[in-house]
């Protein structure tokens, strides 16, 4: 009798225990994973504490890239002495920090450059072009400018073999300047610039010009041709493009040269005809082309050569 109560007690003390056992291992865990989600709150508000000054740091950055001062120099340059020395003159600029676009004319003497004026500024441009080994003016006073807006947005009208012959004889009576640029290329826009100086500087109706643009370089197109020849406005001009460079081709057998002419500037006495297929010998042209391409360095272009060689000529008529 007496075993069966110490027995009975002995296991109800061993059911109690495990119920303890339990409840303890129970409120462990319940302790555990308050503490696992409190360091988990912990953790993100420490987290948020830190990458807040980062985020503030981006959007600084992109604050400042949007403040960027779009401002323009128009600086006075000397001592070019062909449209090379332009395009050398350009690139210069271009590795310039904060510069966005260069213009160099050879014609004009001066260089036109978009900057960020919180990056760079005026006498350090200017300083670039001395450092060039070129004379630099003070250039014009900072002004923001604005993004450009093309007129242009449709290409320019194509020019046949046929009917640059026909133009060409029609003309006959007057001297002509032939010219055949890549839209793109920016020596042949630093030639266009000499082509319009001579437009400027000679008013005679005895002057007349054939400009004929071709796809030379990648992103020479007839809608790049169109934006060019708009810098040529003069009722004298006639202006096309050929798309498959019959004309350039056919010009770069007369010129005798080793492949398509092109960045080239002729000039045609009065009275010269385009009889036959093959297109007639200038009577005087100069180039922008290198040796490898056939043409006589010593005719390179030269400004002043090409106006002395139009009044001439329209002397003689």
């Amino acid at each position: 009798m007496k075993d069966r109560l110490f027995s009975g007690y002995r296991r109800c003390l061993a059911s109690g225990n495990e119920d303890m056992r339990r409840t303890e291992e129970a409120n462990i865990g319940g302790k555990l994973i308050v503490k696992t989600m409190a360091a988990a709150v912990l953790l993100a508000v420490v987290c948020a504490y830190l990458v807040e000054p980062f985020n503030v740091y981006a959007q600084s950055k992109t604050s400042r890239r949007s403040s960027a001062r779009k401002s323009t120099a128009v600086i006075a340059v000397g001592g070019m002495t062909c449209a090379s020395c332009a395009a050398h003159l350009r690139g210069e600029l271009k590795k310039a920090p904060g510069v966005a676009s260069v213009q160099v004319s050879f014609a004009d003497k001066r260089a036109t450059v978009v900057y960020d004026s919180k990056v760079t500024t005026l006498q350090t441009l200017r300083s670039v072009i001395e450092a060039a080994g070129y004379t630099a003016g003070d250039g014009s006073s900072e002004t923001v400018t604005k993004t450009p807006v093309s007129k242009s947005n449709f290409p320019l009208a194509p020019l046949s073999l046929e009917d640059l012959k026909a133009e060409f004889n029609r003309s006959s009576q007057s001297l002509r300047l032939v010219s055949i640029l890549s839209p793109t290329c920016p020596e042949c826009q630093a030639g266009r610039g000499v082509v319009k100086s001579v437009f400027e500087k000679f008013a005679s109706d005895k002057l007349r010009g054939l400009v004929v643009f071709l796809p030379m370089r990648g992103g020479d197109d007839a809608v790049s041709a169109r934006v060019e020849s708009e810098l040529l406005a003069d009722k004298r001009l006639a202006q096309g493009w050929d798309g498959e460079r019959r004309i350039g081709e056919l010009f770069g057998k007369t010129l005798k040269l080793k492949g398509a002419a092109w960045d080239v500037y002729l000039l045609y006495a009065p009275g010269v005809r385009w009889e036959g297929v093959e297109a007639p010998a200038p009577s005087f042209w100069m180039h922008q082309l290198t040796e490898e391409a056939g043409a006589d360095q010593a005719m390179c272009l030269n400004p002043r050569r090409l106006i002395q060689a139009t009044q001439r000529l329209l002397n003689d008529q």
